[in-house]
Formats: structure tokens, C-alpha cells, sequence
């Protein structure tokens, strides 16, 4: 919501912020499934892993934007439009801070698992 105001208030147009922040939720989507394959590395290293579905969601996931933001009577529906400069950037630093908020969670969730309380 912030980046959405943010980019209201830069001059962007509600649908020009609607498309950053869709992109922005279905991309983190994507990190937060990557996150949770192995808590024991960061989510872009679990790329590497093997996995018979992964390939096949990334394609959807790839397929849905491409639909989204590529057919215009699509994007009319949904009512988007395709951001600027400043939406693209605004778009990846809110999937950089998805990101770092996930890999946080992460190292801060295998430390209070190895150094559980007891009370």
C-alpha cells in the first residue's frame, strides 16, 4: 500500500499503481514459495533444487503477467495500465524489500529454532 501511495504521490496514475502493486504481490508470491522450499538456504538458491512443479508455476506465474500486462482488453478489465520508469522501479524495490523481509524471517527463524527457550 505504501508503494502504492508512494507512486500516487510521484504523478502515477491508480492504474499505473495497481499494475506495480499486482506485479509486485504475484512476484512475492512467487519468493514466498521459493523461502519456504528449504528454510535452510536463501529463496534465490532454491531455484537449484529439484522440483517437478516448479517449472510448470514459474511458466504460469510468466503466462499470467504476460496475459495481464500484454493483452490490452485484459489489462482494460482489470483495470491497469503499463507503468513508467519510476512504476518499474518502485516495482523492484518493493519485491527487493519482499525479499529481504523473507531472507530476514529466515535467519531469524533458524536461530530461534537452534536456541529454543525453555521456561
Amino acid at each position: 500500500m505504501l508503494g502504492q501511495a508512494w507512486l500516487r504521490a510521484q504523478g502515477g496514475s491508480a492504474a499505473q499503481a495497481r499494475t506495480v502493486v499486482f506485479c509486485s504481490l504475484m512476484l512475492g508470491v512467487m519468493l514466498l514459495i521459493l523461502a519456504n522450499r528449504d528454510p535452510s538456504r536463501p529463496a534465490l538458491l532454491s531455484l537449484g533444487l529439484p522440483n517437478a512443479w516448479l517449472g510448470r508455476l514459474i511458466l504460469a506465474l510468466g503466462l499470467l503477467l504476460a496475459g495481464v500486462l500484454g493483452l490490452p482488453w485484459l489489462r482494460q478489465i482489470m483495470r491497469l495500465e503499463l507503468p513508467g520508469s519510476a512504476g518499474l522501479a518502485a516495482g523492484a524495490v518493493l519485491l527487493a524489500l519482499c525479499g529481504l523481509w523473507l531472507e530476514l524471517a529466515r535467519v531469524i527463524g533458524r536461530r530461534v529454532r537452534a536456541h529454543p527457550r525453555t521456561h
